[in-house]
């Protein structure tokens, strides 16, 4: 009797623990389930997150040129605001504009119009930039006799230069670099070519590349305009101030000019010197003969006429 209850006992337990572990089970599986459909939820909005970032920096690139059509736009209108304006009012427009008003637009157009990008362009087709390498691998004083006697010509020539030394990040044993400039390439190959004349049996640890001119894209040239209008702004008030009949120049253009007759530098405004136009004492036409001292001249000629 007791090992029938027993068996009894027994038989409804192992039903009972098969009937838990199969729930335990059906649930495991549906976890599982439930959790692969999550993973695979994810990665779809993951998908369309990454899709909308890049539909969101294609409309940062349409929004940045919007912007910048924005600002030339505001640019245009603060200068004919400027010009509209009554002198007191021009401090309190600039205030009104959240970055430097210059150039104005209106330079720029000047400066297109002159086609300053591309007198820049051709003034600049001379200058040539000078790269030399310098095996130091084969030999251990050669290429320092080279060096030497190039840097020795750059500085008497008053040239600069950079180097030689080794590039950033390469290895000690690489070649030394000297990169130099000069206002045209006929120089630089004359100093190459004396170079190699001089050193004839060391000129194979080194070779050179000599390159002039610049190439100017269009997104160069509007910078180079832009640079041009705020010059062009700054003659503004200097020809505001100049007196009737007068020539001013700026501190750099006395300097390329050089001593003239009649320009001088002005005593109110600074850096500035001015020529007088028309009938002076010392006209542009006379100079002063540096043996003898006299004058000589449209002007004298008339004065020694009438005498």
């Amino acid at each position: 009797m007791w090992l029938g209850l027993s068996a009894i006992l027994i038989a409804f337990g192992y039903a009972i623990i098969k009937f838990l572990t199969s729930l335990h089970l059906r649930r495991l599986r549906d976890l599982h389930t439930r959790l692969l459909h999550e993973v695979k939820r994810e990665r779809q909005r993951l998908q369309a997150v990454e899709g909308k970032l890049q539909v969101q920096h294609s409309q940062r690139g349409a929004v940045e040129q919007t912007l910048a059509n924005a600002r030339r736009f505001k640019d245009d209108l603060f200068s004919r605001l400027r010009l509209s304006l009554p002198s007191g009012l021009t401090a309190k427009l600039r205030q009104c504009v959240n970055r430097h008003p210059i150039p104005e637009p209106e330079g720029v157009r000047t400066a297109q119009e002159l086609h300053l990008a591309d007198k820049v362009t051709e003034a600049l087709t001379s200058l040539s930039i000078l790269v030399v390498e310098f095996n130091t691998a084969e030999s251990d004083s050669a290429h320092t006799v080279l060096a030497g006697d190039l840097l020795q010509c750059l500085t008497e020539l008053d040239a600069r230069f950079t180097g030689p030394a080794i590039r950033n990040g390469e290895p000690e044993d690489s070649p030394q670099i000297l990169t130099t400039a000069f206002d045209e390439p006929q120089a630089a190959l004359e100093l190459m070519m004396q170079l190699g004349a001089s050193h004839g049996q060391q000129a194979h640890i080194l070779r050179a590349v000599l390159v002039a001119g610049i190439t100017v894209t269009e997104f160069d040239q509007e910078h180079v305009n832009r640079l041009f209008a705020r010059t062009l702004h700054s003659t503004r008030p200097m020809v505001e101030e100049a007196a009737p009949g007068t020539l001013v120049c700026n501190e750099r253009a006395y300097e390329l000019l050089g001593k003239r007759p009649g320009l001088e530098a002005s005593e109110g405004l600074d850096s500035l010197s001015i020529l007088a136009l028309g009938t002076t004492e010392t006209s542009a036409d006379e100079f002063t003969d540096p043996d003898t001292g006299s004058v000589s001249g449209t002007d004298t000629d008339a004065k020694d006429g009438v005498a």
